[in-house]
């Protein structure tokens, strides 16, 4: 039980720092999520992960770090050597892990809950990590249930690697759409998610292989589902490669861009084709001339949450209309660099 608490507790450890870094700005993190050239940084993390993923290279820790803290395990008795027994498993398992914590990491320390959300993401992690370490020592015969490492572990291994792929978007989307470059339209995304799909329900399908795999994968009930699911996924996302398929998709939306940033154009450049300033001066002096009530809508470029509420509420047709017609829309972006004109 102790060795199983020591890997908990280490894993935790690793969040701490994104503690204090709250402590000391509870907006550095906000600032992290929304910054393009950290977006783009994380953006070619992702990749490296899904590269290794896929095995074109392996992530390790130098062999003479793990042999320095497994001697000390040995030397050092009672709790101490229990913790250091602990640390080398830690940071022998990295090849595997190391890509998991990574995305982990990345993807909360960019989310809106910060580090608490990351502190419960590594116990959620460290605690499956070391539940079956703490029951196969309470009951050894267990250990001979286990399946053998093999086939199965590559194939979820690359199976991982083409999320990695798939998430990598994001952090590329961010920083294309709070920069306003242009370059990774709604359509273009959901293209690209698609191919991935594809080429994933492709290879569980046994059509081709990654070079460092001896032989292509065999086609089982389970492949089959598996490849079956992600060809679904990809037909599901075919809507939204057309002009009107704004509204599909909307499983996914907030990881997708907003509908009015689109490869076809948009009438106006706000959610669902509403009419919305962008600057609360102008949305003010209209809804004085109109004398209506204003909705004031703080958003975001990279929030995931304002997409899920625009595409999923404000689409009920009530919602709607009483936005369209009973309101005046102004949508301000916090995290938007573009500097005001304050002539």
């Amino acid at each position: 039980m102790l060795y199983g608490s020591f890997i908990i507790i280490i894993f935790l450890l690793l969040s701490l720092p994104f503690h204090f870094m709250e402590s000391i700005d509870p907006e550095v993190l906000n600032r992290i999520s929304t910054n393009a050239i950290l977006n783009i940084f994380f953006f070619l993390i992702f990749i490296f992960f899904a590269f290794s993923f896929f095995g074109f290279y392996e992530l390790t820790i130098p062999s003479s770090w793990i042999n320095a803290i497994d001697s000390k395990s040995n030397s050092v008795g009672g709790f101490i050597g229990v913790f250091f027994m602990a640390l080398t498993l830690v940071l022998v398992s990295f090849s595997c892990t190391g890509p998991i914590l990574g995305s982990l990491l990345v993807g909360t320390i960019t989310s809106q809950g910060g580090a608490f959300q990351l502190s419960m993401g590594m116990l959620g992690f460290s605690v499956a990590l070391a539940l079956p370490f703490t029951l196969f020592a309470f009951f050894p015969k267990m250990l001979s249930s286990l399946p053998k490492s093999g086939r199965w572990m590559n194939t979820f291994k690359i199976i991982l690697g083409f999320f990695e792929l798939g998430f990598a978007l994001k952090f590329l989307s961010n920083a294309d759409l709070v920069q306003h470059w242009g370059i990774l339209k709604r359509e273009i995304y959901i293209g690209i998610w698609i191919i991935i799909s594809f080429l994933l329900f492709l290879y569980l399908l046994g059509t081709y292989k990654f070079p460092h795999e001896s032989s292509k994968l065999k086609r089982n009930k389970l492949n089959i589902s598996l490849s079956l699911l992600f060809l679904c996924f990809a037909i599901y996302l075919l809507p939204g490669l057309m002009p009107n398929g704004s509204n599909s998709a909307r499983l996914v939306s907030g990881f997708i861009p907003p509908s009015f940033y689109s490869v076809y154009g948009s009438k106006t450049e706000c959610p669902l084709n509403l009419n919305c300033f962008k600057d609360f001066e102008s949305g003010l002096d209209y809804a004085k001339k109109n004398d209506k009530p204003i909705l004031l809508d703080f958003t975001g470029w990279a929030c995931i949450n304002c997409r899920r509420v625009e595409e999923n509420v404000w689409t009920d047709p009530k919602v709607y209309d009483l936005i369209n017609n009973n309101f005046v829309l102004i949508s301000l972006y916090v995290d938007d660099r573009k500097k005001l004109d304050l002539n």
